[in-house]
């Protein structure tokens, strides 16, 4: 292909797109959905709150042999 070569996308019934795509193509990208993200999000939010019990709760003096 040359430098200044065009591409002509075709949908469905072979007409040229243009550019312009009113029913979703290429910006739809399933964005609207946040299972995954929520669920990392919890996932997430449970790892640190346990990190913090953890460590808030360990008994440090006890562990170094001081009293």
């Amino acid at each position: 292909m040359r430098p200044g070569a065009t591409i002509k996308v075709t949908e469905g019934g072979g007409a040229d797109s243009g550019g312009t795509d009113s029913g979703g193509g290429l910006a739809a990208t399933g964005a609207e959905d946040g299972g995954a993200l929520r669920a990392l999000g919890l996932v997430a939010g449970t790892a640190i709150l346990l990190g913090g019990a953890v460590f808030t709760f360990t008994p440090w003096r006890k562990l170094r042999g001081t009293r």
